[in-house]
């Protein structure tokens, strides 16, 4: 990996804050390089494929935003979004999401 290289993608992710390898992909970058960042101490994976820069500071939403990098077109609905609203006191255990019927059904662990 060419230092310029780096230094673009180190330049992209700063600006996203949140990046999949996806994203890298649709600006004519290497995903792979994400891992290398992260190896390196440049970036942290949060979630397979998905990278977050180190100075970032995305606060108690970080698992929405997780959760909208890893499955396009999430809706989230229920406790989640009146939390995410401040609508609720109640703290949600879980992050609840909705999706086009008769579409894949993710699979997530974390988050």
């Amino acid at each position: 990996m060419k230092n310029s290289d780096a230094n673009q993608i180190l330049h992209f992710v700063k600006k996203r804050g949140i990046v999949s390898r996806q994203d890298l992909r649709e600006e004519g970058f290497v995903p792979e390089y994400l891992a290398k960042l992260a190896q390196a101490g440049h970036l942290s994976q949060l979630a397979p494929g998905i990278y977050m820069d180190m100075d970032a500071d995305m606060g108690e939403y970080l698992e929405f935003a997780v959760v909208a990098k890893r499955i396009s077109g999430a809706i989230f609905f229920g406790l989640s979004a009146l939390n995410f609203h401040r609508l609720t006191s109640h703290v949600a255990h879980t992050v609840q999401i909705a999706v086009e019927r008769h579409t894949w059904t993710p699979q997530l662990v974390w988050p």
